[in-house]
């Protein structure tokens, strides 16, 4: 359990709006930039692991026996929907793309104490209300060229919510302008720069 954040999770926009002040859920998407060799992260639950299943883990303390670990590596890209714990394991470094929502259920925090030297404040009811028990496996998207020239442009999750693309370029390339949406570019390596209308 040393260096994995606490185990959380989200709840979805219908939760949200009726149990929360957030009019949104929270989904998101996750780019491993950086992983240590045997770097793991947890994503959902164990096959099998169902709401009574993990109440009875969390009274005993045995949390992590029902969670799904997974190692990763660079380039990898981990989808994570409303209702799926979560928690990101040492020496892994990645980009997050997510709905505009904080709210956040703290499920287990490995027996730490906080700051005041007391446990950190969990959120049990609201997590077993929104966990996705049937949301199992790592979900690593498969990459989808979109373009296999240069610039290459691979599609690596596409939901309702957001899409996150990446692109490859050794030469200048125009990004094309979606009304009512807005982008953002992180470089991920290499160097560029970026020209608008407005300079």
């Amino acid at each position: 359990a040393d260096g994995y954040t606490s185990v959380q999770v989200h709840p979805d926009d219908a939760y949200a709006r009726e149990h929360e002040k957030d009019r949104s859920g929270k989904t998101e998407a996750w780019y491993i930039l950086h992983a240590e060799r045997g770097a793991k992260l947890i994503r959902g639950t164990l096959p099998g692991v169902d709401r009574k299943t993990f109440e009875q883990a969390l009274k005993r303390r045995h949390v992590e026996r029902t969670l799904d670990f997974f190692e990763v590596h660079a380039g990898d890209v981990i989808y994570l929907p409303a209702g799926v714990v979560h928690a990101l394991g040492p020496g892994i470094t990645i980009a997050e793309i997510q709905q505009n929502c904080d709210t956040t259920y703290r499920v287990f925090d490995w027996n730490r104490s906080g700051l005041d030297g007391k446990p950190r404040e969990l959120h049990l009811k609201q997590a077993l209300d929104v966990i996705r028990f049937e949301e199992i496996g790592p979900n690593r998207h498969p990459k989808k060229t979109v373009s296999p020239a240069d610039p290459l442009q691979e599609n690596l999750v596409t939901c309702e919510l957001f899409a996150m693309d990446r692109i490859v370029a050794t030469s200048p390339f125009t990004l094309a302008d979606r009304p009512g949406r807005f982008d953002i570019i992180t470089a991920l390596g290499g160097r560029g720069r970026v020209v608008w209308s407005a300079g």
